[in-house]
């Protein structure tokens, strides 16, 4: 709900957005930054190397999309294997398209046993390893606090039906 802005006020807070997101690239924090096309919750993502939810806003104070009212910055501490994630090579505006998929727990998931808890978990990694060795996902992990978002999934290339294919295979998902 927030005012119109002008098509020179929108270049202006753009480009300002893009430079505080490469600088926060080059200077270590934002491992990856992006927007986010189709979804209806969420602009865009930035990953960060920072130990707490509240330094993770902070980095975005200043950002003129937060500033202006017109962005809200959302914090999901997440873990991801350590040296996974590397600081940013070549050029900022050198990117390539991928999908992102967030794990999340439906209210009406089933209850399964805490054997069954840990046959599902076995093959939900045994399918994010085959994920990796193809080379179609690049990085994996949960989310730190127990929430019905559950992980993040950041595939390589943009065929969403292949990838909704290979994730559908994973048994924590067909339960």
């Amino acid at each position: 709900n927030q005012e119109k802005l002008s098509d020179e006020k929108t270049r202006q807070l753009q480009t300002e957005h893009l430079e505080g997101l490469e600088a926060m690239m080059r200077q270590g924090p934002a491992l990856i930054v992006g927007p986010l096309e189709g979804s209806d919750t969420w602009r865009g993502i930035a990953v960060l190397d920072v130990d707490s939810k509240d330094k993770a806003v902070a980095l975005f104070a200043n950002d003129p999309w937060v500033k202006s009212g017109h962005l809200v910055v959302e914090s999901l501490p997440w873990n991801v294997a350590k040296k996974v994630l590397q600081p940013l090579k070549g050029e900022f505006t050198d990117v390539e398209p991928c999908l992102l998929g967030i794990l999340e727990r439906p209210a009406n998931a089933p209850q399964v046993s805490a054997e069954q808890g840990k046959q599902l978990q076995a093959g939900h990694m045994q399918n994010i390893y085959a994920m990796a060795a193809s080379g179609d996902l690049a990085v994996a992990g949960p989310f730190a606090e127990d929430t019905p978002l559950r992980g993040v999934f950041v595939f390589r290339g943009s065929d969403r039906a292949h990838v909704e294919a290979l994730v559908a295979r994973d048994p924590a998902v067909q339960a």
